[in-house]
């Protein structure tokens, strides 16, 4: 019999370069998949950090079709009332140079200081549980530190 993994908060090193490579240097906080996939630091040859990038999810995931029209963003947001988040973007982050898709993330920012991982750990969870139900098991959220500008 198999015991369940600890989930613990991220440590300082994956709080600061999960996201390396994006120019906005968010800071993780918190993410679904935490449990199932640890974070090892990935490097290249040279043992330099390798980059991520973002790219837009394109019209053929089913996520496109579900997100507002059907309202599984208005579900979400419900889920999402626990933390103070500034915005909620579905778009596809990734390592620089990885074959295929990029994976597609629901991206919470939350106002930095303003929330506790373990409620941005739950509200992630939560969102994934969401979609999980709605089919859309490839899809998982993360948080991040972020201030909108206008």
């Amino acid at each position: 019999m198999s015991t369940p993994t600890q989930i613990t908060e991220p440590s300082e090193q994956e709080q600061q370069l999960y996201y390396y490579g994006l120019p906005s240097k968010p800071r993780l906080l918190a993410r679904s998949n935490a449990s199932e996939s640890p974070w090892t630091p990935r490097t290249d040859d040279n043992n330099h950090p390798v980059g991520k990038s973002i790219d837009v999810v394109g019209s053929r995931h089913a996520m496109v079709a579900r997100w507002h029209p059907e309202g599984l963003c208005d579900k979400a947001i419900a889920l999402l009332e626990p933390v103070d988040w500034t915005s909620i973007d579905v778009i596809r982050i990734g390592y620089d140079g990885d074959e295929g898709p990029k994976p597609v993330i629901v991206w919470v920012g939350v106002a930095p200081g303003s929330t506790t991982w373990e409620v941005a750990h739950d509200a992630a969870v939560a969102v994934r549980g969401l979609l999980v139900r709605e089919g859309m098991g490839d899809v998982h959220c993360e948080m991040r530190e972020s201030i909108v500008s206008r």
